[in-house]
């Protein structure tokens, strides 16, 4: 495991933080109510493709989950033990005939190291299976949520008694 220096284990604090209190004073919130489509201008929504594919009324919702749960104990705590949560993933291993579909976007594919990592995914199942999404960002469940969809499907079908 890789320790974070010093440095950047402040810088984190620091800015987690800064955010904790931002939020806390409710200056996000009125940054979000007082600037024209600021949510929908940030990295948040973009990657998420500005939720083009949800109705307006689920936009509305996604923000205010935002708002309630951004850099909240969850959040933090979830990228904090990213690299334990990972040990224990491994730790268990192979999966066998478990079906296993990595569904990468050509974003993360792009990145050497990412692009390790995805391949190696594909060894801990029998069935496993790579998909590599063109043009897709992050959130490809916002992008191309046809592709998920139709690999659930398949796999169920695949699965089925007959």
């Amino acid at each position: 495991m890789v320790k974070a220096s010093k440095f950047a284990y402040m810088r984190a604090s620091i800015n987690n933080n800064s955010i904790y209190l931002i939020n806390k004073l409710g200056i996000s919130r009125l940054l979000f109510n007082i600037l024209p489509n600021f949510y929908s201008s940030t990295a948040l929504a973009t990657a998420r493709n500005n939720l083009a594919l949800a109705p307006n009324n689920y936009k509305e919702i996604d923000l205010a989950m935002f708002l309630k749960t951004f850099n909240n104990g969850n959040q933090v705590d979830e990228g904090d033990d990213k690299e334990i949560n990972a040990k224990k993933v491994v730790t268990n291993g192979y999966i066998k005939y478990i079906p296993l579909r990595i569904i990468t976007s050509e974003e993360l594919n792009n990145y050497e190291e990412s692009k390790e990592n995805q391949l190696n995914l594909k060894k801990w199942s029998a069935d496993s299976k790579q998909i590599i999404v063109k043009g897709s960002g992050h959130a490809i469940h916002w992008s191309n949520p046809e592709v998920i969809n139709n690999e659930v499907l398949a796999i169920i079908n695949n699965n089925q008694s007959p």
